[in-house]
């Protein structure tokens, strides 16, 4: 999204500012560059600028897009689904909707487990849905229905919270 597009931006730019602050001979002053010509307006040359523009978007988006580590397997995942509650009352209608999500849970395929965790000094409250494996959760996360009563779910214990519920996706390994 946008803000991923913003951390993208910021790295090209200090990559930029890195790369010229090393760049032993001086820049050429802008002023005392000389005008491009004139582009041709030929199907030809149309289509070459249409390709650089992919390429250019295509590297931009791998430069930016997330790598994942060869060396972190991904056998089990899970979701993770947390917020902060106000107290002890909030945190109780919370495993009323709770309950209602495992009633939804239960006819998910490839899910192996729920678990609830409360911190009752700070008020955090966390949901995990456990995964079989990455296909189960691509599979979760691409059915309409099923998104559309977890979102229905997320909704009103955001509107209980009074703030953002945040979901994260995880591998985890038991040790």
């Amino acid at each position: 999204g946008g803000r991923r597009a913003q951390v993208c931006a910021q790295k090209s730019r200090h990559t930029l500012s890195a790369n010229l602050a090393r760049t032993p001979l001086p820049l050429p002053s802008l002023r005392s560059a000389k005008p491009l010509p004139a582009l041709s307006n030929s199907p030809k040359a149309l289509k070459a600028m249409l390709s650089l523009s992919r390429t250019a978007r295509t590297l931009r988006g791998a430069q930016c897009a997330r790598r994942f580590s060869a060396e972190i397997p991904i056998k089990t995942v899970c979701r993770i689904v947390s917020c902060d509650v106000k107290d002890e009352a909030t945190a109780v209608k919370m495993d009323a909707l709770l309950a209602e999500w495992k009633a939804v849970l239960d006819t998910v395929p490839g899910v192996t487990g729920l678990e609830r965790r409360v911190c009752k000094s700070e008020w955090d409250y966390a949901t995990t849905t456990y995964f079989a494996d990455i296909d189960a959760l691509k599979s979760y996360l691409g059915d309409a229905a099923t998104q559309a009563k977890a979102d229905a779910i997320v909704d009103k214990a955001s509107a209980l919270v009074g703030g953002e519920m945040k979901r994260q996706n995880f591998v985890y390994d038991k040790m």
